[in-house]
């Protein structure tokens, strides 16, 4: 099923800090401007890909160069229509085979695992990561690998009905969040933000600020990646109260700024992690009344955490 994408990553990563000097009011204003024009940005989008597909035609058919412009496409869609994402996904399985390519079928697998239990198709996603040997995981794989299996356990953790399961599969989750966490680089964005999540849970609101600026600095600006910092910038802000010596993040412009940011996301039919999850379920019902949609319109199976669409 095609949803429409807003491409939210044009001013989701807008850098905040630059604005000190306009209103909140108009901020908000050019982000409603950006979902009026989300047909822009799907165009943009579906040129891409149909200009990826013109070259796949024109090239030896299930070659290393088949494989790579699959991939390609695989990611224009992973946050646009997921089905088709799926399906270049598999066929560069099917690809990898063929080649004998051990690393490339692993490296497609955990790509499909990851899509899979971001769109809430969590057995299948378990699936898919026991078809993988340890043994021939190529030592640049292990992040992912273990990335994988952090992300699906710690998503049936919080969606399981079945609180003695959610302990188990949390426990799971931890587990191969601490071996990434051993083997990432000190200064690598991974770690850092791993490192500042955890300060945060710790209540250690200033140390978890500076790891914040730390990321921040090395991120160029409108990036997705850079979005997804000022996002857990906010967190901080929001969880430390007044122990920071600031307003309540609930009347900070960042926080308003954030939650319409979230906005466009949901909107545009993008699957934040569980934690953003949680943060936009308070929101969602105003935000579809706002632009005239029924909830079951964004997020169909929502009660349940799956949705059609994901972001990574």
């Amino acid at each position: 099923m095609k949803k429409n994408s807003l491409l939210f990553l044009v001013f989701l990563s807008l850098p905040l800090y630059t604005w000190a000097d306009k209103t909140l009011d108009s901020l908000l204003n050019v982000l409603d401007r950006t979902i009026q024009e989300h047909e822009t940005y799907v165009a943009q989008r579906e040129l891409r890909i149909g200009h990826l597909k013109l070259l796949v035609n024109g090239i030896e058919v299930k070659s290393a160069e088949h494989y790579n412009l699959n991939n390609q496409i695989y990611k224009e869609y992973r946050a646009f229509i997921c089905d088709s994402a799926i399906h270049y996904l598999n066929e560069n399985i099917r690809i990898a085979e063929y080649l004998h390519d051990t690393d490339r079928k692993i490296e497609s697998k955990l790509q499909l695992s990851l899509l899979l239990s971001s769109t809430g198709m969590y057995t299948e996603s378990i699936d898919v990561l026991e078809s993988v040997d340890r043994q021939e995981v190529a030592a640049r794989l292990i992040p992912d690998y273990y990335t994988c299996f952090d992300h699906v356990y710690g998503e049936l953790s919080v969606y399981t009905q079945d609180k003695a399961l959610s302990g188990h599969y949390w426990s799971i989750s931890q587990a191969y969040r601490d071996s990434l966490y051993a083997i990432l680089p000190p200064a690598s964005e991974e770690r850092l933000l791993m490192r500042e999540a955890l300060l945060r849970d710790q209540h250690q609101y200033e140390e978890a600020l500076k790891i914040n600026d730390l990321r921040l600095a090395e991120m160029e600006p409108y990036t997705p990646q850079y979005a997804m910092a000022t996002y857990h910038r906010s967190l901080i802000y929001k969880y430390s109260g007044d122990h920071l010596g600031r307003r309540r993040i609930s009347a900070s412009p960042l926080f308003q700024i954030s939650v319409r940011l979230l906005k466009i996301m949901r909107r545009c039919g993008c699957l934040p992690n569980f934690f953003m999850r949680t943060e936009i379920w308070n929101v969602h019902t105003s935000i579809c009344v706002s632009h005239g949609m029924r909830p079951s319109s964004i997020m169909p199976v929502c009660v349940v955490g799956r949705v059609l669409t994901c972001f990574h």
